[in-house]
């Protein structure tokens, strides 16, 4: 269901969760306020939501690791709050995962070094507090990891680093906006040029 580009305003309706053989949800770049209702997690056949670009509140339900063929979970620019709920690791086939630029805040899960098959992770622009997980160093297919503009997040990502620096440097982007974060191979400015340029996301 693309939805994308239209002007629609209000709120996501509770009734989506009747849509259990949708694959995609795509209501970006709207005016759409309000919560995600927590039908959705009843859309068992969904694989990619985009609702980035809206207005929409509240926090992540964590409801929305029953959707098991998730691949794709995009909600940046928005005004979400709250913590990233640890279920999210339940998400074992997700590989994109993008909430840049909302209010989020707490820590980030360790459950997220059980999402396997992540590639990109951004995680930039938000409030988020505390040691960034190791978990990240337990992903193999990491392509672009960003945690950049959370100014109290602290801890290392060294272990990105040490692995394998050949590959690193060929394959992975890792942006972190301030030295809080001990990394030596990831980059502390640019994110923005490199992630429009890269993803084509801007």
């Amino acid at each position: 269901l693309e939805l994308s580009y239209n002007n629609f305003s209000g709120s996501l309706p509770s009734y989506f969760g009747n849509l259990t053989s949708l694959r995609v949800l795509d209501i970006s770049s709207n005016d759409i306020v309000g919560t995600i209702p927590r039908e959705v997690s009843l859309m068992s056949s969904l694989e990619n939501i985009d609702f980035c670009n809206n207005k929409m509140t509240g926090s992540i339900p964590y409801e929305l690791s029953k959707l098991t063929l998730l691949v794709g979970l995009s909600l940046f620019n928005n005004y979400f709050v709250g913590t990233l709920p640890s279920s999210l690791g339940e998400l074992a086939r997700l590989s994109l995962i993008d909430v840049y630029s909302n209010n989020i805040e707490g820590t980030i899960p360790e459950e997220i070094g059980l999402m396997s098959n992540l590639k990109q992770v951004n995680f930039g622009e938000n409030a988020l507090t505390g040691i960034s997980p190791e978990g990240f160093c337990n992903l193999p297919n990491l392509e672009m990891l960003s945690l950049s503009e959370n100014s109290n997040l602290t801890g290392s990502l060294q272990c990105l680093c040490d692995t394998d620096t050949d590959k690193m440097l060929r394959e992975m982007a890792v942006y972190v906006k301030y030295d809080t974060i001990n990394c030596t191979c990831c980059s502390f400015d640019h994110f923005v040029e490199d992630y429009c340029t890269k993803y084509d996301k801007c």
